[in-house]
């Protein structure tokens, strides 16, 4: 086998699979939703102590704060966690990004220990997959790999981020940065279901719309009246002809906000909404759909609004170098008996962020079990050293140079 130089190595992460597993447990009991910072700050506290040890020189990065509209047009700032860099600082040829996020949608779920894992192979908690055992996983195929003897051959960064679930628009000049430094990343979000690694991804922007009518008694002068909750639903409506058959674009409306005495016509309405796209062309075309929307529905005396947000994360295509990576994962995954393939996702990661940055990628590299952003997240328990295994083969390949970087396409 192709592998044989470098199973012992491997073996390591066999070797202390229930302490990463044992670690994970404790991850996933901490609060660390994205805009919790005790939670957070906790999590960076245990990073560190795991982490150290690869790199014992780490760097905490405070970010900017987030400016928030209210359903009433006011502005606030919303401040994010930190985030974590480590960074082996070698004169190595190649220099590759590990990047994860500590921040979860939901809170932890209160279990006992036995409930976390019932002994049928699932280790449930919040993060379990997305992505507290992403960050396990690159825990351990770093350990694994520091200490074969193809590490000299590869410097690395790890950024783990606290804002990915929102979009990193905080870390999002840290990830360019990252970019612009390395040759090469590996993200640990958690695959597919079914194990399967993820190729594209859709592109995804977070809007919102703010509708001003003008206020009227209902009853006596209700056409004088210019109510905003209606041009808002209009609004909504209308966006449903941006959608295509073909799957290009989704969306979803999450919230509105509009409300007053039933007998005084409303003045204010917003609505807030994801737009989901599978190509640049796509996502022009909505853009200017929304434009033609909002212009004829302004049109109306004495009504106007204002669109607000936008595309954070463009569509991340299967461009030849991922191809190329994607292929060498599966490779490596054959040599340790697993049959990888891969298929696009309508969720979004940084992974979107780096390759628009310029830095091919892998970003599916993380557990799989079922669950994400509910109650009823779990990972599987095998799908941890499973991960780590092939994560730490893919860099003592690239270590020894059996597989090259930048590929010859």
């Amino acid at each position: 086998m192709d592998s044989d130089p470098y199973i012992s190595h491997l073996q390591f992460i066999s070797n202390h699979t229930e302490e990463y597993l044992s670690l994970l447990e404790e991850w996933v009991c901490i609060d660390s939703r994205t805009y919790h910072l005790p939670g957070l700050d906790e999590m960076i506290g245990r990073l560190m102590d795991s982490f150290r040890r690869l790199a014992p020189e780490a760097e905490v990065i405070d970010l900017p704060d987030q400016i928030v509209t209210g359903p009433g047009g006011e502005t606030e700032e919303r401040r994010f966690g930190r985030t974590l860099r480590l960074t082996k600082t070698l004169e190595a040829p190649l220099k590759i990004l590990l990047c994860g996020h500590m921040d979860t949608v939901q809170g932890p779920v209160t279990r006992t220990k036995n409930a976390m894992r019932p002994g049928d192979g699932r280790l449930w908690g919040t993060g379990a997959t997305d992505a507290k055992g992403g960050l396990v996983v690159m825990l351990a195929a770093l350990d694994a790999f520091e200490r074969s003897p193809y590490a000299p051959g590869i410097g690395w960064e790890v950024l783990i981020v606290p804002d990915e679930e929102v979009g990193s628009g905080g870390s999002r000049f840290l990830l360019e940065q990252a970019a612009k430094g390395c040759d090469l990343g590996l993200i640990f979000e958690p695959a597919h279901d079914d194990g399967a690694l993820v190729g594209e991804r859709m592109g995804s922007g977070i809007f919102s719309v703010t509708f001003h009518g003008r206020s009227a008694h209902a009853g006596r002068d209700i056409y004088k009246g210019i109510n905003a909750i209606d041009a808002m639903a209009d609004f909504i409506v209308a966006m449903r002809g941006l959608k295509t058959g073909e799957d290009q674009v989704r969306i979803n409306v999450g919230a509105v906000e509009g409300r007053g005495p039933l007998n005084v016509v409303p003045d204010l309405a917003r609505c807030r909404f994801n737009i989901r796209v599978r190509t640049a062309e796509a996502m022009e075309a909505v853009r200017q759909g929304l434009d033609r929307i909002a212009a004829r529905i302004g049109q109306q005396e004495g009504l106007s609004l204002e669109i607000e947000g936008g595309f954070t994360r463009p569509p991340k295509t299967l461009t030849p170098e991922i191809r190329y990576l994607l292929e060498k994962c599966a490779s490596c995954g054959r040599d340790l008996g697993l049959d990888l393939h891969w298929r696009w996702s309508g969720g979004v990661c940084d992974g979107n962020t780096l390759l628009a940055a310029g830095l091919p990628n892998v970003d599916s590299l993380g557990p799989f079990g079922k669950g994400i952003h509910t109650k009823e997240e779990y990972a599987w328990e095998d799908s941890i050293p499973e991960r780590a295994q092939l994560v730490a083969l893919f860099l003592m390949k690239l270590g020894a140079k059996e597989i090259s970087w930048p590929p010859v396409l």
